[in-house]
């Protein structure tokens, strides 16, 4: 989407599970003056085929991307993503950092509670980590069967509608603050169809696995601008909410949002 404007800024928004490039629909009137916006499927999911290679994890992924906007002719750009889509943003800034004027993530990606010696850090910080590890204790089930049995849950949400509907919905209404009801009958339906119709539950689950067998190099950084956000029922148990920023470059901060947070 080409914002008209000279000198607009490519903006590369990358989505999560189980979404897909729908979940930036209500946010693209509020961004398109400003900005020249791509938004791709992650392999497997939606529109984009599903991945015969082995490895696709979000390393790949964020040379593909990386790739993707080089043939857009954009030479620098800003990239956001949340959920799966906040590794593959900050794996985008780490490998490619020349080409990125800064990253946004809609959550503190899941894997760095392992890379933290919780003895090192803030009680701030620590907290946050306690709160993180109970949550996937009691809603993580879902990460842990598409990291290690894809195939297995895949053929189920391939054949049965109302199977792949219980299985969103469900993610809807924990992970949303307000719950499912904060969307609207259309907005659900549009997000489980992207799956049923293109036959890519499974292979959008398979990524998972993928990610396990390849994940990003924790001892990278990225020296880029970055900022995120940390939604009330994102990932923490503790119900905390509200933003932060890394120099160099300005951050900005703002009020936690209200409606359609979902992981």
């Amino acid at each position: 989407m080409r914002a008209g404007t000279p000198g607009a800024t490519p903006l590369l928004l990358v989505h999560g599970w189980p979404d897909g490039f729908l979940r930036f629909e209500k946010a693209l009137p509020l961004l398109a003056d400003r900005f020249d916006i791509v938004i791709p499927s992650v392999p497997g999911y939606g529109f984009s085929p599903a991945v015969t290679t082995p490895g696709t994890g979000p390393m790949r992924v964020a040379d593909l991307f990386a790739g993707l906007m080089a043939a857009y002719g954009f030479e620098r750009f800003g990239v956001h993503g949340a959920d799966i889509g906040s590794t593959i943003a900050e794996v985008i800034a780490q490998r490619h950092p020349a080409h990125v004027v800064g990253v946004h993530l809609g959550d503190v990606p899941a894997w760095h509670r392992y890379t933290v010696d919780p003895a090192a850090v803030s009680d701030t910080v620590r907290g946050y980590l306690d709160g993180m590890n109970a949550w996937f204790a009691a809603e993580g089930a879902y990460a842990a069967l598409q990291r290690t049995k894809p195939q297995t849950l895949g053929w189920a949400l391939v054949d049965s509608p109302v199977g792949l509907l219980a299985w969103i919905a469900e993610k809807l209404q924990a992970w949303t603050d307000g719950g499912i009801a904060a969307y609207d009958a259309a907005e659900i339906l549009d997000d489980v169809s992207l799956y049923w119709f293109t036959g890519t539950a499974a292979s959008a689950a398979r990524y998972y696995r993928e990610s396990a067998v390849t994940p990003p190099d924790a001892t990278l950084r990225a020296a880029v601008p970055a900022g995120f956000t940390v939604f009330r029922r994102a990932g923490t148990a503790r119900g905390t909410s509200g933003s932060g920023c890394r120099r160099p470059g300005p951050c900005l901060r703002r009020s936690p949002p209200r409606d359609r947070a979902s992981r």
